[in-house]
C-alpha cells in the first residue's frame, strides 16, 4: 500500500480507504433512522446531542461486529476501532488515522481537548520535499470522516476532510471530498415487465397455403397418397 500524506492525490486517498469508508457511509445511513425511531417510540423530541451519541455508539458496535473476535479493538481490513472523546470514533489504519466527527455547515468542530488539537495540527508537520528525516517512517495521515444530518435527522452528507491546523477556533483543511451518495442509494426497482401478449399472438395458426382447404398439412399428404394408390 502506498503511504499516504497530506500531499497525496485526494482521489488516491479515497480509493485506498474506500472499503472502510463505504461501511461507515452505509452504517450512518441505516442507523440514523433507527435512532430517530427510538425517540419517536418514547414520545420524546429528538435531542441532537443524544441522537448523535446514540448513533455513533451503534455505528461503533456495528463496525466491531463486522470483525470482532474478543476485544473492543480488533482489526478490520487493517483498521481497529476505539472510542474517542466527545462522542467521536477513531479508526486507525496502517496509512491513516480516521476520526469520525459530526460537523455543521461544512465546519469541523473546534478542538475541545489537547488530543483533538494535536490531531488537527498533525498533518502540518508532514514534508512534501526536503524532508530532514528521509529515512524515518512516514506517520499515518490524519483524516476526518465528517457527517451531517438534515432536518429529519437523516444522513445529509458524509465527507472526508484532510485537516490542516486550526486558526482562531476554526479548523482549516488541505482538501475536502464529499462522498458519492450512490453508495447508500436504494437499489433501483426493476423495470416494468413487457405487456402480456394479445390472444391472437399466441393462438396457433395454420400455414397460409393450407387455410383454403381447411385441412392441416398432414391431411393433404394423406390425400395425395390415397390418390396415388
Amino acid at each position: 500500500m502506498t503511504q499516504l500524506t497530506p500531499f497525496s492525490d485526494p482521489d488516491e486517498v479515497l480509493l485506498s480507504i474506500k472499503s472502510l469508508v463505504d461501511r461507515i457511509h452505509l452504517g450512518l445511513h441505516q442507523l440514523l433512522p433507527l435512532t430517530r425511531e427510538w425517540f419517536d417510540k418514547q414520545g420524546l423530541p429528538v435531542d441532537k446531542a443524544c441522537h448523535a451519541m446514540m448513533t455513533r455508539f451503534r455505528l461503533k458496535h456495528r463496525l466491531l461486529a463486522q470483525q470482532i473476535e474478543a476485544e473492543d479493538e480488533e482489526e478490520l481490513d487493517d483498521f481497529s476501532v476505539e472510542g474517542a472523546s466527545n462522542c467521536g470514533l477513531v479508526i486507525r489504519g496502517a496509512s491513516c488515522t480516521l476520526r469520525l466527527l459530526k460537523w455543521r455547515n461544512g465546519e469541523l468542530p473546534p478542538s475541545a481537548s489537547k488530543q483533538r488539537r494535536d490531531f488537527y495540527q498533525f498533518n502540518l508537520f508532514a514534508f512534501e520535499t526536503n524532508d530532514p528525516f528521509p529515512d524515518a517512517p512516514i506517520p499515518p495521515l490524519n483524516l476526518v470522516a465528517a457527517w451531517e444530518t438534515n432536518e429529519y435527522h437523516e444522513l445529509r452528507s458524509l465527507a472526508i476532510v484532510c485537516p490542516w491546523g486550526e486558526n482562531q477556533g476554526r479548523v482549516q483543511n488541505k482538501w475536502m471530498k464529499t462522498l458519492d451518495p450512490a453508495v447508500v442509494a436504494p437499489v433501483p426497482l426493476l423495470g416494468k415487465f413487457p405487456p402480456e401478449p394479445q390472444l391472437d399472438e399466441i393462438t396457433l395458426k395454420e400455414p397460409a397455403d393450407f387455410r383454403s382447404s381447411g385441412k392441416l398439412g398432414v391431411d393433404r399428404a394423406d390425400d395425395k397418397i390415397d390418390g396415388a394408390s
